[in-house]
């Protein structure tokens, strides 16, 4: 079954990668100010790339283009990046690599910003990980950033250089609402941004190249069934290693999904708690005697992790799931016949791998494998282990909203 699994794996991405549509028609402006109609590799970038992808023909050369080798591109409709030379103050907001500094410790970098607003007044900013910095211009003068700062104060607490509120109030005045509750944030800024330009008399509407995106919840129900396997191994003893069997059973619960914004939503995270049981019999043979061994335990098992979708067309998208699997099991135990002491088993986790198909983001099926690992409860007179617990599923979604 596991090698199964590893092919049916390796099917599923090849024809994933195969299968998705990656350029998409946009522009680049070179560095001679020719601007070049083209299909440009469009990667949703999360973080500010440094260079990009283009072909000028569906069928023809794939051609990387760098920072300072163009002025500008785009993907129709979707986003614009526009190269610069700034400086960036790149200060972590990790506190334990906070400075003591409170002015920007900036260095001057060629750089991809996104275009957020398009105006006579506009909005860009970059991003890497967790920084995020928003830059400004306005008509014909150069892209300065918008100067913020955490940093840790003389009283060692956590404080803010709020620079960025004084140069708007310096450029624009406070006749676009209250600075002191304009936060860092690209919510805000787009705003803010956009109010500005209509004082202006500049009516942006769908003219934004960049919206602020947020991503979207879903829930599920979920079921199907399951295929577990139970054996026990005492280790340092003579006892004789017991195998329950595959034992098939019925699951059920419910999925929460949160898919980012970014990546063109090929991420997000999952929480799935779900119901099952197993139950199983078997015969024990040692020392020449038969036992009866029986166990029957339900559990709750909350698998937590990544999902990465691969979009086929339209309607069919590719998954790969890599979990957690919390196996949550309340206090029991194994009979293992009357010559042998009870198993107690309990709670554990272990890894989990999917592999599914969901047809026009509704429905969902998905083969899985889960591991669950050690279940038992080590007995400091009597140490145990199991050979294993776990197996596979095969799993229906339908989501809800």
């Amino acid at each position: 079954m596991k090698r199964i699994l590893i092919v049916f794996l390796s099917i599923i991405l090849n024809a994933g990668l195969y299968g998705q549509i990656e350029f998409e028609p946009g522009y680049f402006i070179n560095s001679d100010d020719q601007r070049i109609e083209c299909l440009i590799k469009n990667n949703d970038w999360k973080d500010n790339p440094q260079s990009f992808i283009y072909m000028l023909t569906p069928d023809g050369e794939k051609k990387e283009v760098s920072v300072k080798h163009a002025k500008e591109f785009g993907v129709t409709g979707k986003s614009v990046f526009v190269a610069a030379l700034v400086n960036i103050d790149r200060s972590s907001n990790i506190l334990r690599l906070m400075s003591f500094k409170r002015e920007p410790d900036n260095k001057k970098e060629y750089l991809f910003l996104r275009r957020l607003v398009d105006g006579e007044v506009d909005l860009y900013n970059f991003e890497a990980g967790n920084l995020v910095r928003f830059f400004y211009s306005t008509g014909e003068s150069k892209i300065q950033q918008l100067v913020y700062k955490n940093y840790i104060n003389q009283r060692n607490q956590v404080a803010e250089n709020n620079q960025y509120k004084q140069q708007l109030y310096n450029d624009f005045g406070a006749n676009n609402g209250s600075l002191e509750e304009l936060a860092y944030k690209k919510a805000d800024m787009i705003k803010y941004f956009i109010a500005i330009n209509e004082e202006r008399g500049i009516t942006l509407g769908k003219n934004i190249a960049q919206r602020n995106r947020k991503g979207v919840f879903h829930f599920s129900l979920m079921g199907g069934f399951t295929s577990r396997n139970l054996s026990f191994e005492r280790r340092n003893t003579t006892f004789t290693p017991v195998d329950f069997g595959t034992n098939l059973n019925v699951t059920f619960g419910a999925e929460l999904e949160f898919v980012f914004p970014f990546n063109k939503n090929k991420w997000a995270v999952v929480l799935e708690p779900s119901f099952n049981n197993y139950k199983a019999e078997t015969t024990i043979r040692s020392d020449g005697t038969f036992d009866d061994g029986n166990a029957d335990f339900n559990s709750l098992e909350v698998v937590f992790g990544v999902r990465h979708y691969m979009f086929l067309n339209d309607s069919f998208r590719l998954f790969v799931n890599g979990f957690g699997n919390y196996l949550v099991i309340p206090s029991t135990q194994v009979d293992l016949g009357p010559n042998r002491p009870n198993e107690n088993i309990g709670s554990t986790i272990g890894p989990a791998l999917g592999l599914g198909l969901d047809f026009a983001e509704k429905i969902g099926l998905e083969l899985r494998y889960q591991h669950i690992g050690n279940v038992v409860i080590s007995n400091r007179l009597r140490p145990a282990s199991t050979l294993g617990f776990g197996g596979f599923s095969m799993i229906l979604n339908y989501q809800l909203f």
